[in-house]
This record gives structure tokens, C-alpha cells and sequence, in this order.
């Protein structure tokens, strides 16, 4: 179901599109001032939009939980205690480029 709404959604969007450029295609042809789009294009777009965004809602998987506690069911202690517990950050540069 979600798919075909994808489908249609996406078929409806670009023929609005296509629409669109023919319109003002024409307008320009025929040397006509800019105008604002038709009812039935600007319809269109809207309702393509609205198909494609229930289509998405619809395909969009399962939500997870988020929360430290289901983060830490799937891990083991070693995994979460896994890090250098000792940083040596003094190293030979205060020697080395002491001042003399």
C-alpha cells in the first residue's frame, strides 16, 4: 500500500512539474506577463505532498526506544569499560625545548 502511494505521489509530483513548465512555456511564447499558476497545478502540487508525505509516514520503520537503559541492555560491561584508564600527556617537549 505504501509503496503504491509512493508511486503515485512521485507520478503526481512530477506531472505537476511538467505542468508547470508547459504553462510557462506557453506564457513566455506568446509573449504573455508572468501570472501567477492555474488552480488545478497549484491543487496538484498540494496533493501530491500530501500523498507522498502518508506514503512516507506509512514506510517509515518501527521507532526505537532511546534511553540510556536500552542502550546498555545490548552491551556488555567490558564493551562500556573499554577505555585507556591512564593518559601519559607529559612527554619529553619541556626538556627538549627548554630555555637555556
Amino acid at each position: 500500500m505504501s509503496l503504491a502511494l509512493l508511486l503515485l505521489g512521485t507520478v503526481l509530483f512530477f506531472h505537476s512539474a511538467y505542468s508547470t513548465y508547459e504553462y510557462l512555456s506557453l506564457r513566455k511564447s506568446l509573449d504573455l506577463d508572468p501570472a501567477p499558476l492555474p488552480l488545478d497545478i497549484t491543487l496538484e502540487v498540494l496533493l501530491s505532498f500530501g500523498v507522498l508525505l502518508i506514503a512516507l509516514a506509512l514506510r517509515a520503520g518501527r521507532l526505537r526506544e532511546m534511553s540510556w537503559s536500552s542502550e546498555m541492555r545490548k552491551r556488555t560491561i567490558d564493551e562500556i569499560d573499554a577505555r585507556p584508564s591512564f593518559a601519559n600527556v607529559h612527554h619529553r617537549g619541556q626538556i627538549l625545548f627548554a630555555e637555556r
